[in-house]
């Protein structure tokens, strides 16, 4: 595997290679002093990881992170920083794991460990390869089959686009043509609306002949529907988590995994690219279950004393929940379980003020409780 690794100190850049080539499972193919520089390396480079440290001057990790993946590149980061309240920060930054420093070798290898589960987790299986498959999270996007040479068919129109996805959006269904027009032209006259009704039609079944794909627009009795659909969407995928966190016997590995696979489908809100006003709701009811989910799975993994992956998880709910108590009491819990008592106490210090500076409220009697009873634990 191809490892980038990017610091301004050039010691602590030469001390990082020394390690991970000293582990042997991965390449270093490029050390930079300069985040913009790495950047701008980075289709030469082709990394598996970017070991990132957090605080630079020129550009810093956030910048990073949202550069690359304006770019639509799906690389997973490591943050380095010599500060430990960045710690559940640089997870918010997507990062999939932080080093602080002086990097140890033997942090470095649970590190090294975690970028091959992950790798592990996110390869396509054999047999799914060929499979055609739609996302849906974050923006629409047609996945072309396993070594197609073909790019994505192009839209000609943005409500050519939005047809589809409404198509998509009710999967199966018989959608009538009035319910189309009002709800994708209605400022238009009648018979406009129809001639535009037409044409996207026409334009979505070129589309899925471009692609590949068997499915067609049908049409009877003045209604419209996808048939013969041979396709995966990623919200099915996510809608098919079967039962909850309680349901399942054993909290293993390998059972987070297999749980860790499916939530990975949320890459990001329901068609949050698109400003498509029909699917507000449904956006909404999915975000509940994400959070519901992470929130479970969180608990789950501090349970079984998975205390890395809780932060990890924990991360990803906080930029999008930033006031909420009971995602705070988790965060506590899984300081205190790591035995950072310096974490636990910043990290409650910074929602306390966040709380008072921006709604004028304190934490929940719940929360205040947990804190406390966290520092007596401690004592």
């Amino acid at each position: 595997m191809r490892a980038v690794l990017v610091d301004d100190e050039k010691p602590a850049l030469l001390h990082l290679e020394r390690l991970i080539l000293a582990d042997g499972r991965f390449d270093v193919v490029g050390i930079y002093t300069s985040a913009k520089a790495c950047f701008d390396r980075l289709d030469q480079d082709q990394p598996d990881i970017l070991f990132l440290d957090i605080n630079m001057p020129e550009m810093n990790g956030l910048e990073v992170s949202e550069r690359i993946r304006k770019s639509g590149r799906d690389l997973p980061f490591v943050y380095i920083t010599a500060h430990s309240e960045y710690a559940i920060e640089a997870f918010g930054l997507n990062a999939l794991d932080y080093l602080l420093k002086p990097v140890t070798s033997r942090r470095l290898v649970d590190t090294l460990d975690r970028i091959q589960r992950y790798w592990h987790r996110t390869v396509v299986p054999a047999n799914t390869q060929d499979k055609l498959r739609i996302l849906c999270f974050r923006q629409l996007e047609f996945v072309m089959r396993h070594n197609s040479r073909h790019k994505p068919p192009r839209w000609r129109t943005l409500k050519a686009m939005e047809l589809f996805a409404y198509f998509l959006h009710h999967s199966g269904q018989w959608i009538a043509k009035e319910r189309l027009l009002e709800t994708l032209w209605p400022d238009l006259e009648y018979d406009k609306a129809v001639t535009h009704l037409h044409t996207s039609v026409s334009q979505v079944r070129n589309v899925l002949k471009k692609w590949g794909s068997k499915a067609s627009v049908g049409y009877a009795h003045d209604s419209y529907c996808l048939e013969q659909v041979d396709w995966t969407t990623d919200l099915e995928e996510f809608e098919q988590l079967s039962g909850t966190i309680a349901d399942i016997q054993e909290w293993t590995r390998e059972s987070r995994e297999a749980y860790d696979r499916k939530l990975k489908q949320y890459r990001g809100d329901y068609l949050e690219h698109h400003d498509y006003h029909w699917a507000i709701a449904r956006r909404s009811k999915l975000q509940k279950q994400y959070t519901s989910a992470i929130l479970g799975m969180a608990a789950a993994e501090l349970q079984a004393g998975f205390i890395t992956e809780a932060l990890e998880l924990l991360a990803v709910l906080q930029e999008k929940e930033p006031y909420s108590d009971e995602l705070c009491r988790l965060i506590l819990c899984a300081y205190a379980k790591a035995g950072n008592w310096e974490l636990a106490q910043g990290h409650y210090d910074k929602f306390v003020g966040l709380l008072l500076a921006e709604l004028g409220i304190e934490p929940q009697s719940e929360t205040k409780e947990c804190y406390k009873q966290l520092l007596n634990e401690r004592k």
